[in-house]
């Protein structure tokens, strides 16, 4: 992909995403323990994370909170709450994910910020403990986690396979 394409393609991410109705967006950063060391004969076999790890991890992060906000129906009928990420950093080497998380009209956001972090944290293989969470984000933080910045492979580091959208 050539700097005009990710330039390109950045454009059309931002314009897509401003054309959505974010009511409550909420900016959220996650952070991955980058390794994890498990027992074995000769001593510790470290495991570093990878890409996938990560995306099965943000999976794992949006189904509990999505049970936790919607009960059964997040499952039966599919409720889910509008959201976006992307990963920045490289893994093994302070991969993070930034996402923005539009929060229903019913939760409050005290609440809803202490789901965020219960949630993540029951991610507990991959899911590390610092979370940084702002209220009421604007579209700057939407070009930030767009941004080409930081992104090693741009079109595999914007996670659409997470994303939804109401």
């Amino acid at each position: 992909m050539t700097l005009q394409d990710k330039l390109a393609a950045n454009k059309a991410i931002i314009k897509f995403l401003k054309d959505k109705d974010w009511k409550n967006p909420v900016a959220v950063t996650l952070t991955f323990k980058q390794r994890r060391a498990f027992p074995s004969e000769g001593g510790f076999f470290v495991q570093p994370l990878t890409l996938t790890e990560a995306e099965q991890t943000v999976r794992r992060f949006r189904r509990i909170l999505d049970k936790k906000i919607f009960g059964n129906a997040a499952y039966r009928y599919r409720k889910r709450c509008q959201f976006f990420g992307a990963f920045e950093g490289h893994p093994g080497s302070n991969l993070h994910y930034h996402c923005v998380i539009d929060r229903p009209n019913r939760v409050e956001p005290f609440q809803f910020e202490m789901m965020i972090r219960d949630s993540w944290l029951r991610c507990n293989v991959w899911g590390n403990v610092q979370i940084h969470i702002e209220r009421n984000s604007d579209n700057g933080w939407l070009h930030y986690c767009a941004k080409l910045r930081g992104k090693s492979d741009y079109a595999r580091d914007i996670d659409w396979s997470n994303a939804h959208f109401a």
